[in-house]
């Protein structure tokens, strides 16, 4: 799966360096031939136009993908935080099923801890950013219907309740996990890409690169899909640990409260619960990865700035050939920029520079 779509974060330098030697070629030739005032030297060569007209738009179109590349800095840095608070949350239930366990052998101090925890749960997986869900669609609700945001911690234990009934008698604790897992196999409608207002299509934060910061919980879409898992396994398991209790067994002792499969079946939701955490980090590395390239692409486009900058002003305030002189520096600056950030395409300045 790709969450980045078309990331050469080498073509707007290689352009900036196109264009350099492009400019650099007309000022020598206004040199040669007597030379005027670069801010304005239109009259030369029309297809050049002015010098300053050229740098200004495109540090207007660098302004707009910084403001874009911060907006898609916060959401991904949300994400973090979310799918990290979740992973804490469950965590902490794990190692209460391990210490209640063998304090409560009925179950009920770890439901009321997995009730909690699934609260927390839901609250991060509903965040948002500006107003925008950070996982983009709906859930299901508990009739298995399209719903956003996430259904409450308690509906989602009502729906599962509805769905396993008031006294399934499970005779192992493989039918308790199956049929946790049953419910929350439904996922066809789950964060549905493009639905809450949240655009499936990726942010366009350079001329030519793309990135999807916004991501769906759905398993499926698209395939194999890391943060559906993390969140429909957290879900279901944190669920199932919540509704799950020691009558729901066919051992179920009455008289004492207990159920040695239920003790069994909490046993096998520290593997489950681990498998969920596993999942979470999964997604938060994933999105450590667009982090990451967000903050390369908004230090190329900083700097693109800087020497186009430099370019507008020493073209509206010097003399040509004083320009040519910071248009050869300017042209070693983006090319010393351009290694630090390209070196994986093993280009030189040779493969830009004219026949």
């Amino acid at each position: 799966m790709s969450f980045v779509n078309s990331l050469s974060q080498t073509q707007f330098l290689l352009n900036a360096i196109n264009s350099q030697n492009q400019q650099l070629s007309v000022l020598q030739q206004i040199v040669s031939s007597g030379g005027q005032k670069s801010q304005d030297f239109s009259g030369f060569t029309p297809a050049v136009g002015k010098l300053d007209l050229t740098f200004n738009a495109q540090i207007a179109r660098n302004s707009a993908y910084s403001g874009t590349l911060a907006t898609l800095a916060t959401r991904t840095a949300n994400i973090e935080t979310a799918l990290t608070s979740a992973d804490s949350a469950i965590n902490s239930l794990n190692n209460t099923i391990v210490t209640l366990n063998n304090q409560d052998p009925t179950g009920t101090s770890v439901q009321e801890t997995a009730q909690s925890t699934l609260e927390q749960v839901v609250d991060q997986f509903n965040a948002n950013t500006n107003g925008v869900p950070l996982f983009s669609g709906v859930a299901l609700n508990s009739a298995n219907a399209p719903s956003y945001p996430i259904a409450s911690a308690t509906a989602l234990q009502t729906g599962l309740q509805t769905a396993i009934g008031a006294a399934p008698g499970f005779a192992s604790v493989a039918q308790a996990q199956a049929a946790v897992t049953n419910y929350f196999a439904t996922t066809s409608n789950w964060f549905v890409p493009g639905a809450a207002g949240v655009p499936a299509a990726a942010a366009q934060v350079a001329d030519d690169q793309t990135v999807q910061a916004s991501v769906t919980a759905n398993p499926s879409v698209p395939a194999g899909n890391p943060f559906g898992a993390a969140i429909r396994d957290t879900l279901a398991q944190t669920t199932g640990t919540a509704v799950i209790k020691a009558s729901d067994f066919s051992d179920y002792n009455a008289a004492t409260g207990t159920s040695a499969l239920y003790q069994q079946y909490l046993v096998s939701q520290n593997g489950t619960l681990d498998t969920a955490s596993t999942e979470l980090n999964n997604a938060v590395a994933v999105n450590g990865i667009v982090r990451g390239q967000l903050g390369t692409l908004q230090t190329v486009n900083d700097t693109s700035t800087n020497l186009l900058q430099q370019g507008l002003d020493a073209a509206t305030v010097q003399d040509v050939a004083e320009s040519v002189t910071t248009l050869n520096n300017l042209q070693t600056q983006l090319q010393a920029t351009y290694q630090v950030t390209a070196q994986l395409k093993g280009l030189s300045l040779a493969n830009f520079l004219p026949a």
